[in-house]
């Protein structure tokens, strides 16, 4: 009697967080006008993450992008055209911020690939009629996690996450209406994985499972849920 299994939606515990708080400054002379960021496209942030992928929550690493869409205004919500304008990026864990955009105008229209958890931070710098302005937002991360059932006399579940890293993986299966922790893995060195699960006795039965790639360097956890069956 052969044994399969079937692998379920994929589920992360990663909120997509992109959020953005403006702060204005006060120029160099009492005559410069104060100002803004502001998002180019009506409806959304200036930080938008874009879900290419069906893996819910969590932007995912290289697969899902992020729009930049960038204004400046005046304090009467006038746009402002002159001026440049940079954009950074600090990944959770890294002491320093690393430019991924700039513009010689007081507009800034890009995407960019998800790297990680990080923060961002636009800076307009001003010129000598407008005031300087700052604003962050942050956008939370999961790794890429490529997986695929094991079938025939084993059951269970291999394949691979990226960026490649050693993460603990916990599995838990669910008893009555509870997940109970059964055992738990690891990937490799090279991000691989490879987890053996039991299945029923009987024919038609189904063990439920509950897989947590633990988050780790920047990353939000991710957690699969699957089931082992006999038929």
């Amino acid at each position: 009697m052969r044994v399969r299994r079937l692998l379920a939606a994929v589920l992360t515990t990663g909120l997509i967080a992109p959020a953005a708080a403006v702060v204005a400054t006060a120029g160099p002379a009492a005559a410069a006008t104060a100002t803004q960021i502001v998002s180019g496209s009506e409806g959304r942030s200036w930080l938008t993450v874009n879900k290419y992928t069906s893996i819910p929550g969590a932007a995912v690493y290289k697969r899902d992008s992020i729009s930049l869409s960038i204004n400046v205004v005046d304090a009467n919500g006038q746009q402002v055209y002159d001026g440049g304008i940079t954009v950074q990026r600090q990944v959770k864990g890294q002491s320093g911020w690393k430019t991924i955009a700039q513009s010689d105008t007081a507009y800034l229209y890009d995407t960019i690939k998800v790297v990680g958890t990080a923060t961002y931070r636009v800076t307009y710098g001003g010129n000598g009629t407008y005031a300087p302005s700052t604003a962050q937002g942050s956008v939370k991360a999961q790794r890429n996690v490529e997986i695929a059932g094991i079938s025939g006399r084993k059951t269970g579940f291999e394949g691979k996450v990226s960026p490649k890293a050693k993460i603990k993986i916990v599995v838990d299966k669910k008893v009555g209406k509870k997940w109970k922790k059964f055992r738990t893995a690891a990937t490799n060195a090279k991000g691989r994985f490879r987890v053996t699960l039991p299945a029923p006795k009987r024919s038609g039965a189904k063990f439920h499972w509950r897989i947590t790639f633990k988050g780790s360097k920047g990353f939000a956890a991710t957690k699969i849920k699957g089931t082992t069956y006999r038929y």
